[in-house]
C-alpha cells in the first residue's frame, strides 16, 4: 500500500514512521525541516520502541508523490483552509 503523510510534524512523522516501520511504502509531505529529512532521514524516540530510519521518502509538495492509496492528514487545523490547494486534483 502506497501511502502519503500530509502535515508530517510530530504526529505525522511518528505515525508514517510505525507504517513505514511495517513495510508499508510511506511518502511524508513537509513544509519546514526538508532539507534535514532529505538528509538525515527520521529517528523517533518513544516508549513503545525506537525507529531509525536512514532514507525516507521526502517531499515539499503532494503532486511530486503521485498517486497513493492512502493519505493521512496529520497537519494542524490553522491549515485546513488550505487543504483543497494541497490535494492534487
Amino acid at each position: 500500500m502506497k501511502i502519503a503523510i500530509l502535515g508530517a510534524g510530530a504526529l505525522g512523522c511518528y505515525y508514517g514512521a510505525r507504517l513505514q516501520e511495517s513495510g508499508q511504502d510511506v511518502s511524508f509531505i513537509v513544509r519546514s525541516e526538508y532539507g534535514y529529512l532529505k538528509e538525515h532521514g527520521l529517528q523517533v524516540k518513544s516508549l513503545h520502541g525506537n525507529i531509525s530510519l536512514p532514507r525516507i521518502n521526502v517531499y515539499r509538495d503532494t503532486e511530486e508523490v503521485g498517486p497513493v492509496d492512502l493519505v493521512v492528514v496529520a497537519w494542524k487545523s490553522t491549515a485546513n483552509a488550505g487543504f483543497s490547494r494541497a490535494l492534487p486534483r
